[in-house]
């Protein structure tokens, strides 16, 4: 059974090595001799439980536990002290900085059981704001299917008008140029057909459902950048394609073509401030998968938003984004056992990549 981390600060040597020693068989303890080198320790490694001496030179235990609580609000803070200390340490416990505090000299059968109890405490506090992220996630859903039941009949109200666009196709033939254009107007209809049933489908809580055929990858990257170059979003930047290899993968050309258009869209959004915005999608090939990378020459992700990008809801478009658009991608393509993933980010851009596995002949 693997042994739950806690961290000890303490600047006296022996007192490390006593703590250490006394509950190394039951917890994996580290030690730190400063407040400083704690904090330093802290952005690398988590830890569900921090005890800290009060009497540290430079930073006194009550003031690294209040910088712990800022940065770490669910790890338990505990703080061992003399019994002269004790006016100072009330304060930081009326303040919430922490959890218990401990009295020298302590004794290693209570401690161990003031321990355990901290580690169920730190536990149940992650399942409590799991919980509650599951209620608030429900009530936006809840939401959003009240929002979308009312919007979705009116957009595809809307979306009928483009089917003259079949009337002219057939009015016209020999007209390449209507014809073009009317089949561009009519995939992107389909497109937002697409959209609005995703979005639905997202707030019943229904899984995607796909059609899978073989298709070659790059017909389906061709296939939407043909609509994003009419996108206002893309005007003034230069989309390079490519084709390094041609895979052909087993998949949904419509719904395969929205998650590329989504990450096309993305990228769009991040080379805004760039004077001269760049997006490459480069379509290969690797054991037993085709592969997409769609790389800009944007802003970057920030690192504290790298893990909440496939949240949904989350978005740094303010009120141009939904923060849906990653979520359906990943729904997507687990429906086709795919996968995508931010390979690179960092001030000079960021990259993307999806794998879908190849089409078997039986």
């Amino acid at each position: 059974m693997q042994r739950e981390p806690i961290l000890y600060v303490d600047d006296d040597h022996n007192n490390l090595i006593v703590f250490r020693t006394a509950f190394l068989d039951y917890f994996d303890v580290c030690a730190c001799s400063s407040a400083e080198e704690a904090l330093s320790l802290c952005e690398r490694r988590e830890f569900p439980v921090i005890i800290a001496d009060q009497r540290m030179p430079g930073m006194k235990g009550t003031d690294f536990l209040e910088i712990v609580k800022e940065k770490y609000p669910l790890t338990i803070r505990m703080i061992l002290t003399a019994y002269t200390d004790v006016v100072d340490v009330l304060d930081a416990i009326n303040k919430g900085s922490v959890y218990k505090y401990l009295t020298k000299p302590w004794r290693t059968e209570d401690l161990l059981m003031t321990l355990h109890r901290a580690l169920e405490a730190y536990h149940l506090s992650q399942e409590n704001r799991r919980l509650t992220d599951q209620l608030i996630e429900a009530a936006k859903l809840s939401v959003l299917g009240q929002f979308s039941a009312g919007i979705a009949h009116e957009i595809r109200n809307e979306l009928s008008l483009i089917t003259l666009a079949e009337l002219i196709r057939e009015k016209y033939p020999k007209d390449e140029m209507l014809q073009r254009y009317s089949a561009i107007l009519l995939e992107a209809r389909d497109h937002l057909l697409e959209i609005v049933n995703e979005v639905t489908n997202v707030a019943r809580g229904v899984e995607p459902s796909c059609e899978k055929k073989p298709v070659p990858l790059a017909e389906i990257i061709q296939n939407a950048l043909s609509l994003v170059r009419y996108d206002r979003n893309f005007d003034g930047k230069t989309l390079v394609e490519k084709v390094s290899q041609n895979p052909v993968i087993s998949g949904d050309k419509g719904k395969l073509r929205q998650v590329f258009i989504n990450v096309l869209q993305n990228a769009a959004h991040a080379t805004d401030s760039c004077n001269q915005g760049v997006i490459t999608i480069e379509t290969l090939e690797e054991p037993g998968f085709g592969v997409v990378a769609i790389s800009d020459n944007g802003c970057g992700i920030a690192p504290e938003n790298m893990a909440r990008i496939w949240e949904p809801f989350f978005t740094t478009k303010q009120e141009h984004g939904t923060g849906l658009g990653l979520d359906i991608c990943q729904k997507i393509l687990h429906a086709h056992n795919g996968r995508i993933e931010c390979t690179d980010s960092s001030p000079d851009g960021t990259t993307f990549k999806v794998w879908l596995p190849l089409h078997r002949q039986d």
